[in-house]
């Protein structure tokens, strides 16, 4: 649950609205690692957990043929002969991405809304999302400043220094919520899950008050 950031869904959203979309490549320039870990890393750390118990030639199978792995190893494929920029020359790309926008459009929604219904806040949970919770807040911290420390020249631009302030205070990739599936033990894995990503919704709200009230 630190490994990602939902960048997507609600970063690149809380950033265009302070920014404007001209700035956007910003926050997808941190959502690169976060594609490869969490669509890549992620799912090959799942299969393998998931098929602890079978043969290393098992696990490989598994691994190799997860769906979220075979449609990156694809999409590179397809990029390095060319292929894209083939359709992008004969405007396929453009009716493609369009066609894909409107099917995909409502996912978001739809995933928020199973967020929220899944939602299930017991006295149990309570202090487990809380310390969390913490653990996220003090980790993204300690980037946030390491980033001050490393790039200092690239901070001095207040657009990039709002990109990472933004992108740090956001939720766990709400796509890991079905990557590990596999590792559900029983209905209260999934509802401390679904619970823990909706309750940090309300500490990224209140960091992009901070920052849109004392940065920008």
């Amino acid at each position: 649950m630190l490994w990602t950031v939902e960048g997507g869904s609600v970063a690149l959203p809380l950033y265009t609205s302070i920014v404007g979309e001209g700035y956007a490549i910003n926050t997808i320039t941190f959502d690169m690692a976060g594609i490869i870990i969490g669509f890549v890393l992620i799912p090959i750390l799942v299969s393998k957990e998931s098929a602890k118990n079978a043969s290393s030639s098992e696990i490989i199978k598994k691994i190799l043929t997860n769906s979220f792995v075979l449609a990156l190893v694809f999409g590179l494929i397809l990029n390095f002969m060319g292929v894209y920029s083939l359709l992008d020359k004969i405007n396929v790309l453009t009716i493609y991405t369009d066609t894909v926008s409107m099917a995909t459009v409502s996912l978001t929604g739809l995933i928020l809304f199973s967020m929220g219904y899944e939602l299930s806040l017991k006295f149990s949970m309570l202090m487990p999302i809380l310390r969390l919770s913490l653990i996220r807040i003090v980790t993204s911290v300690m980037i946030v400043l390491g980033i001050f420390f490393l790039f200092p020249h690239l901070m001095e631009n207040r657009y990039f220094m709002i990109a990472v302030l933004v992108y740090f205070s956001c939720p766990t990739g709400f796509a890991n919520q079905l990557q590990v599936q596999p590792l559900f033990k029983d209905e209260t894995d999934e509802s401390f899950l679904s619970t823990y990503l909706s309750l940090y919704m309300i500490v990224t709200l209140i960091a992009y008050v901070l920052i849109v009230s004392f940065v920008v």
